[in-house]
């Protein structure tokens, strides 16, 4: 074990100033709107982007289909061409 790296870690922290302004920062990001095929707009919508955002929890699973079987064009969204 490398001793000397857990007392200079245990030594070696330093105070950051953190901005007052951040305190009301808020996040501007507007949300995606998502393309495709039906069935892939809804599973994006109702069960990526709230396990995305953490809340996975609040998925109700069969929201796509009686088997909770992703639809096969899950991918198209994030597809890239190769060169």
């Amino acid at each position: 074990m490398n001793y000397a790296a857990i007392d200079a870690g245990a030594t070696a922290y330093h105070k950051v100033e953190v901005p007052a302004y951040w305190a009301e920062a808020t996040d501007d990001a507007a949300a995606e709107s998502v393309t495709g095929l039906p069935k892939t707009v809804k599973m994006v919508e109702n069960i990526l982007n709230p396990i995305d955002k953490m809340d996975g929890d609040s998925c109700l699973f069969p929201p796509l289909s009686t088997t909770s079987t992703a639809p096969s064009s899950s991918a198209l969204p994030h597809t890239r061409s190769a060169a």
